[in-house]
Order: C-alpha cells, then sequence, then structure tokens
C-alpha cells in the first residue's frame, strides 16, 4: 500500500513562511526511465495532487524538464523527497 505523504499546510501557515523567507520548492526533473503516467500516479500519491494537478505538471516536466510540484516547509517537503528519489525520481528541494 501506497502512503500518502502530503500534509496539509494552510494558507495562513505558508504565508508565515513565505514572510519569513522559508518557503521550499519541490522539484521534478525529467527522466527516461519515468513514463508520463508514472509522474502522474506518483504526483498524486505522494505529493497530494489532484488528478488534474498531477497531469499539469507531469505535462510541464514532459515539456520543460522539470516543474515545481509543491511549496511548503522544508522539513514536510524532505519526505516526499524521500519518497520520490525511493521511487527513483530525480528531485530536489530549493
Amino acid at each position: 500500500m501506497i502512503r500518502n505523504y502530503s500534509t496539509v499546510e494552510n494558507d495562513t501557515e505558508l504565508e508565515i513562511l513565505r514572510d519569513e523567507g522559508r518557503v521550499s520548492k519541490l522539484i521534478v526533473y525529467k527522466d527516461e526511465r519515468h513514463s508520463f503516467n508514472c509522474y502522474v500516479e506518483w504526483l498524486e500519491k505522494i505529493c497530494g495532487h489532484a488528478k488534474q494537478d498531477a497531469i499539469a505538471c507531469a505535462t510541464v516536466i514532459d515539456y520543460k524538464g522539470m516543474c515545481i510540484v509543491k511549496h511548503g516547509s522544508y522539513d514536510v517537503l524532505k519526505v516526499m523527497c524521500y519518497a520520490l528519489e525511493k521511487e527513483g525520481f530525480v528531485v530536489e528541494i530549493r
């Protein structure tokens, strides 16, 4: 069973982090190993994206080679980053 690693950070929480300059970005890069549908599936499962949002991110990854798929605190994104890396995706947090 796949765990959903996303956590809900409310808008106020993100605004506070943004004001303090502590909002991080989870970036996923295109690779030759994963299909478009694979990106969609794992963005839904790990990042908690709705299907339409996962498709939009996968489209950007496919055409631009990378996409910022999530904003949030470093600690929350670190868990998602690790889970995506474990599945062989090329990811980073900035």
